[in-house]
């Protein structure tokens, strides 16, 4: 119900960009799906093209029932892709009839798919600031108690939260806009949180989600500033304490 009701009127054209970046960060499953289309031989079955078809056709449908189409819902056809890669990847060796050569090819194909995670890992690893998550983590062990808790932007809170043992409060880890758009009233939610007297720092980013919510942003202005640190790669934390 909650991804049903999720506000999608601006998302249309998101579709085609959440669609090009699964496909560049996990090219590997979809070249499976091109071998597989290269080297399958078995089309000629039609219980196969039948089961193709309606796991295609039920996955497009579900995709466009949805309003917003964030990136873990691509996720489901990662075993379906998997699937038919591993097909591929069996019709390809046949091709081969000596058994060492085939051991050979599965290697090299085994080595290929490790490097490629490695290398795409590692480089999705370096566009992370470890060292300003590092330096607001020590900050707010030093300046806080272990009974004080934060609260934030759901891409830095709940890190920090596991960095620090700092409790988020009210246990609301899922901060996106949208949860307060379709699920939870963010005045109440606010209020309550006023009234949390543990709570000890709001660390959000000015272009993310809580920062365009009007309500949130006049809330923080009862708490004082304390500073602004802008990350390396990209980002500027607001790191606001509510016991001052």
């Amino acid at each position: 119900m909650y991804h049903l009701i999720k506000p999608g009127k601006y998302y249309f054209f998101y579709r085609f960009f959440v669609l090009f970046i699964l496909i560049e960060k996990n090219l590997i499953l979809f070249l499976a799906l091109i071998l597989f289309i290269i080297f399958y031989k078995d089309f000629k079955n039609i219980r196969h093209i039948k089961l193709i078809l309606t796991i295609i056709i039920a996955y497009i449908i579900f995709l466009l029932i949805l309003k917003v189409p964030f990136i873990y819902y691509y996720v489901l056809a990662f075993p379906f892709l998997a699937m038919i890669g591993s097909l591929a990847i069996n019709e390809l060796l046949k091709k081969f009839e000596k058994e060492k050569i085939k051991t050979v090819a599965l290697s090299l194909i085994i080595i290929l798919i490790i490097s490629y995670s490695i290398i795409t890992f590692e480089m999705d690893v370096e566009k992370v600031n470890i060292k300003k998550i590092n330096e607001l983590s020590d900050f707010i062990k030093e300046n806080s108690e272990e009974n004080d808790l934060i609260f934030g932007d759901y891409y830095i809170a709940p890190l920090l939260s596991l960095m620090t043992g700092r409790r988020i409060a009210l246990n609301q880890v899922d901060t996106n806009l949208m949860t307060f758009q379709s699920m939870m009233d963010i005045n109440k939610f606010i209020y309550i949180l006023k009234n949390e007297k543990r709570l000890k720092y709001i660390i959000i980013e000015a272009n993310r989600d809580l920062a365009y919510s009007k309500e949130f942003v006049e809330f923080t202005k009862t708490c004082k500033l304390l500073k602004i640190d802008k990350a390396e790669n990209y980002g500027e934390y607001y790191i606001f304490d509510c016991q001052k």
